[in-house]
C-alpha cells in the first residue's frame, strides 16, 4: 500500500480496489438476532455493494451497533445467513475468518488502542498480526501518520490524544492492511464538528478509490454532509429491521 499527502490535499494508491456495485461485498438474508428473549434484528435482508458509500442510522438502542457485529463476523445470525464475499458466515472456519477480516477495516466507537503503545505502534499493529511488519513498512505508516494529520504525535501514547487524533488514528489503522471495506461506529461520536468533517472528507475518499464505506450514527448533520459530498445509500433502522431511507 502507497499513501502520500501534501499540504490541502491527500493522494492514496490503495491495491485491488474492485468495481463499484459489481460484487456483493456483505448480505443478509432474513437474518435475525437477539440477546436472550429481546430480539434486535428481524429479518433482516440487504445487499452491501463494492464501491458504495452505506450510512445507517436510527434512534440509540436500535441495534445498529449489533447490526455491525454481524458485519464484522463478532457475531453471527440466531436465523438466516449473513454472507462475506458469497461464503455463509457459518461455514467460514477460523482461518478463514481470519483470513477475512484482513479485508475488513473497522473503526469501533471507543477506538480499542493499547494505551501502552505509541500511535505509531497502535497504527502498525494490523500488519503485526498479519505478520507483515519490517523495516519496508515503515514508509507506509509514516504516510499514514501523514494522511491523518498525526505525524508529530507519532510517538505519543493513546491517553494523551485529543477525541479528534483518536478518531483519526483509528481511522489509519482501519486502513492500514488496505481494507476492501471500511466499518466504523459512530465515528464522529465525541468530537467536534470540524473534526467530524474531516474524518468525513477520509471516509469520502476513501469511498472515491473504490472502497466499500458503512458507518453507522445518529448525527443529522453529519448525515447531511455525506449526502453534499458523495452518492450515498442511506439505510435505517427501526423495529429491527432496515429499508432504505429517503434520498
Amino acid at each position: 500500500m502507497g499513501v502520500s499527502g501534501c499540504s490541502g490535499s491527500v493522494a492514496l494508491q490503495l491495491s485491488g480496489a474492485m468495481g463499484k456495485g459489481t460484487v456483493a461485498v456483505i448480505e443478509f438474508r432474513n437474518a435475525c438476532f437477539g440477546y436472550g428473549d429481546r430480539p434486535v434484528l428481524t429479518d433482516v435482508t440487504l445487499t452491501l455493494e463494492a464501491g458504495r458509500f452505506y450510512v445507517l442510522s436510527g434512534p440509540s438502542g436500535a441495534g445498529k451497533t449489533t447490526f455491525l457485529r454481524l458485519c464484522t463476523l463478532e457475531a453471527l445470525p440466531d436465523s438466516g445467513e449473513v454472507l462475506f464475499f458469497g461464503d455463509a458466515a457459518r461455514a467460514i472456519d477460523r482461518d478463514g475468518v481470519a483470513l477475512l477480516r484482513r479485508r475488513m477495516g473497522t473503526v469501533h466507537q471507543d477506538c480499542k488502542f493499547l494505551d501502552h503503545l505509541s500511535v505509531r505502534r497502535n497504527i502498525a499493529l494490523p500488519l503485526e498480526i498479519a505478520g507483515r511488519a519490517g523495516p519496508a513498512q515503515e514508509a507506509d505508516i509514516d504516510d499514514l501518520l501523514g494522511w491523518v494529520d498525526l505525524t508529530d504525535r507519532a510517538e505519543a501514547l493513546p491517553p494523551q490524544l485529543s477525541g479528534g487524533e483518536r478518531q483519526r488514528a483509528a481511522l489509519a489503522r482501519a486502513v492500514m492492511l488496505s481494507p476492501d471495506v471500511l466499518i466504523a461506529d459512530e465515528p464522529t461520536g465525541n468530537i467536534d464538528r470540524d473534526m467530524a468533517l474531516r474524518i468525513l472528507s477520509l471516509l469520502v475518499e476513501l469511498n472515491r478509490l473504490g472502497r466499500t464505506i458503512l458507518i453507522a450514527t445518529h448525527d443529522l448533520e453529519l448525515i447531511r454532509a455525506a449526502k453534499a459530498q458523495v452518492s450515498a445509500q442511506m439505510l435505517r433502522l427501526t423495529g429491527g429491521t432496515i429499508a432504505q431511507a429517503a434520498a
